[in-house]
């Protein structure tokens, strides 16, 4: 066995990514770290060029000549694909490096920060939802006074037009009466579903077998099958008891299924759920309530038409829907629920390829 030189050595104890390019832009040094991170063995891309790896729109001339004119080099949240095809997030610092008097290659620290960042996300989510949910409140205090007073009216006028003697005047005017009750009713239970938003969620947790609520909270969804569309559960048997509000995370749960088979009504497709460990003991956060860093993520894949990238962003802020009659509540309130349960929600998705939500919940329930 060739015995590691003693830089070789101290390169893969490194608790970061190091990568060493050629001033060509061609890998010489891809250390264990970076094996880790983006899963591609050293082997694999020795002597490939930089675009290969960190994508073709990266801009190695003008890295380079930062470098030779000595300006510091740091890019941050760069975005490149592991050997899976997921998406990763990287800090990347290039500095010279000078092996030799008259050889001159460039090294670059790599940093993975997808965990971090996309927890960064969420906790903006988190204050943007907090302080919206003040603002529905007072709302819809405002909002259901005078509806109430609408419904009542209403209701009245309606009951003493049926008592009338039958006329095409009173006939006209018992149907907008009936229209007018049946958009209060909508905008009451508009108004509560607000209500319950912005409220405190109380939550009576116990001990669940994860798998069991999956399958049990979806089982409803058979009328919304067809020819077209399929639904694959893909369980994983090493999953423990979690603590959950069983209704709660049925309301998750079913939620993202029908926005899923929604999506693939047109063309059908394939809705495909899967649960199992996430083990992500290097991004703990105890002020989510769990410092061993154990998850339980539950993933929902379809094949329908996807989400632009442009409004990516914005699928879990309140209001914010694409569909002709949704209030855009479902997916807020989801990710509120998720968030009750000291857990989160993360989607990536490909206009005309599908979606991928994924909810991960802590892992506190007994084995």
């Amino acid at each position: 066995m060739k015995e590691l030189s003693p830089l070789s050595s101290f390169l893969n104890q490194v608790p970061l990514g190091v990568v060493i390019f050629t001033r060509q832009g061609k890998i010489m040094c891809w250390n264990q770290e970076m094996e880790l991170i983006t899963s591609w063995e050293k082997r694999e891309v020795i002597k490939k060029r930089v675009e290969e790896i960190l994508g073709f729109d990266f801009s190695w001339e003008e890295i380079r000549k930062s470098l030779e004119f000595e300006e510091k080099v740091f890019i941050r949240n760069w975005p490149i694909k592991d050997r899976w095809g997921e998406e990763l997030l990287l800090n990347l610092r290039f500095f010279l490096w000078r092996k030799q008097e008259n050889k001159i290659n460039i090294m670059c620290l790599a940093e993975d920060v997808t965990q971090k960042a996309r927890w960064g996300e969420n906790i903006r989510q988190m204050e943007k939802l907090s302080s919206i949910s003040r603002f529905i409140a007072s709302v819809a205090h405002e909002i259901n006074n005078p509806l109430t007073v609408i419904s009542g009216y209403t209701q009245m006028l309606l009951q003493k037009v049926k008592e009338s003697n039958e006329c095409e005047i009173c006939e006209i005017t018992r149907r907008g009466l009936e229209k007018i009750e049946k958009e209060a009713e909508y905008c009451g239970r508009l108004i509560q579903e607000l209500v319950d938003f912005s409220k405190p969620m109380v939550l009576s947790k116990e001990n669940v077998d994860l798998n069991f609520l999956v399958r049990e909270s979806l089982s409803v969804l058979d009328v919304l099958m067809n020819d077209k569309i399929r639904l694959e559960l893909n369980f994983s048997n090493d999953i423990p008891f979690v603590r959950v509000d069983k209704s709660r995370m049925r309301q998750v749960f079913l939620n993202l299924a029908k926005n899923a088979l929604e999506a693939m009504k047109e063309k059908g497709g394939t809705l495909q759920v899967y649960t199992r460990l996430a083990p992500l003991e290097k991004f703990s956060f105890p002020e989510n309530g769990t410092g061993n860093g154990r998850f339980i993520e539950v993933e929902f894949i379809d094949e329908g038409k996807g989400i632009p990238e442009k409004i990516l962003p914005r699928v879990f802020e309140p209001f914010f829907t694409t569909k002709e009659k949704g209030t855009g509540l479902g997916l807020s309130i989801s990710y509120s629920i998720v968030r009750a349960h000291k857990g989160w929600m993360e989607v990536t998705s490909r206009e005309g390829e599908g979606t991928r939500i994924k909810v991960f919940l802590p892992q506190e329930g007994e084995e």
